[in-house]
């Protein structure tokens, strides 16, 4: 089963329309932080739509190398560790708000939600 493109799709659309809100309501640095925690929702769903099919690979006609599941096993890796490291340096140079990076993750849970009912 292939990973269905619309619930990234969806998750971009909310964390966009998310991110115009908060940029017309909000101070500049929690608008900041709801960009940064969108574009990461939607980076982490985008590559998590890659790896998953790739790895777990359960029919005949879904088949995949040995290889190719240890290279997106890295890819799932390396994808955790820089995300703790993308974050961590946004979060410490505090040109964001913890809050509006917290708002702005909120995009892959409602974007999730909102593609089960399209």
């Amino acid at each position: 089963m292939k990973f269905p493109s619309v619930f990234v799709t969806a998750t971009a659309i909310v964390g966009a329309v998310l991110s115009a809100i908060s940029f017309a309501y909000a101070p500049r640095p929690f608008a900041l932080g709801v960009v940064v925690g969108a574009l990461l929702s939607v980076a982490n769903l985008w590559v998590l739509a890659r790896i998953v099919p790739t790895v777990l690979a359960p029919g005949p006609e879904e088949t995949s190398t040995a290889s190719e599941r240890k290279f997106w096993s890295l890819v799932g890796a390396f994808k955790f560790l820089a995300m703790i490291v993308i974050v961590g340096l946004v979060m410490r140079t505090g040109t964001i708000d913890a809050m509006g990076l917290v708002l702005g993750t909120f995009a892959l849970p409602a974007g999730l939600a909102l593609a089960t009912r399209l």
